[in-house]
């Protein structure tokens, strides 16, 4: 039937920002939420404000704020889940104090995926926050891992791929994802990072992507500011 569905992807930065994200997911009406940076002690109230099913991984704990990892919500039926750890130890959670430096080792990263149903058509969708680095510069840690990433992504069905990659377009990361899937995030937009919630203001990188293998399409895309501290990305899928 080729069903058609409807994606939201967020860094939601924690829980500072939940009284824009419930509100906006609620007017998009997404099948699919693919979130970062989720709390843990959030779940429960988003799976309940959003009447949606969520499955959340864990990434690292912050002592004194919580455990923070991704989630996908939706108010499909799951099918399958996958947990795939491209760094890190999956038996071992990462303990980092708040307010430290940034470490680009200081976190385990996945991806989580999940294979969902409407109206008989299958759908997979992948959801990741990658190993950030300074500046947008490329790391070797971050070679390392977007080698492991992309083997791990091909065990998965055709699927989308969503998430924070904290590597600008137009870099050797998103270049190497690029080579396997389609960009979605259309071509005018200059960042996905907001210019008034981010920390550090306005920075000219778009790190949050909307890739699709070629199993899939993508129309609508766009980026939406004023949610969080990265912009919300809203796209509709079909199969191709």
């Amino acid at each position: 039937m080729n069903s058609q569905i409807t994606l939201v992807s967020i860094n939601i930065e924690g829980d500072k920002h939940l009284d824009k994200i419930i509100p906006f997911i609620k007017q998009e009406q997404p099948d699919v939420v693919c979130l970062q940076e989720v709390m843990q002690s959030s779940v429960d109230h988003l799976k309940e404000s959003l009447n949606m099913e969520l499955v959340f991984v864990p990434m690292k704990q912050v002592v004194g704020h919580g455990v923070k990892g991704i989630a996908i919500a939706t108010n499909l039926p799951i099918l399958e889940t996958w947990v795939l750890y491209y760094a890190g130890d999956k038996d071992v959670l990462p303990v980092t104090q708040a307010g430290e430096k940034r470490d680009p080792y200081a976190n385990n990263h996945m991806v989580l995926a999940v294979r969902v149903e409407k109206n008989g058509d299958t759908y997979t969708f992948a959801d990741t926050h990658f190993t950030w680095s300074p500046d947008g510069h490329v790391i070797e840690r971050q070679e390392v891992d977007a080698k492991n990433m992309l083997a791990q992504l091909s065990t998965l069905p055709e699927c989308i791929l969503c998430g924070d990659f904290n590597a600008p377009r137009g870099g050797s990361i998103w270049g190497k994802i690029a080579q396997c899937y389609t960009d979605n995030i259309p071509s005018n937009v200059t960042t996905t990072i907001d210019p008034q919630l981010h920390r550090a203001g306005p920075l000219p990188y778009v790190v949050d992507g909307l890739f699709s293998s070629r199993g899939y399409t993508i129309s609508d895309a766009k980026v939406v500011s004023g949610i969080s501290d990265h912009q919300a990305i809203v796209g509709s899928v079909r199969i191709a």
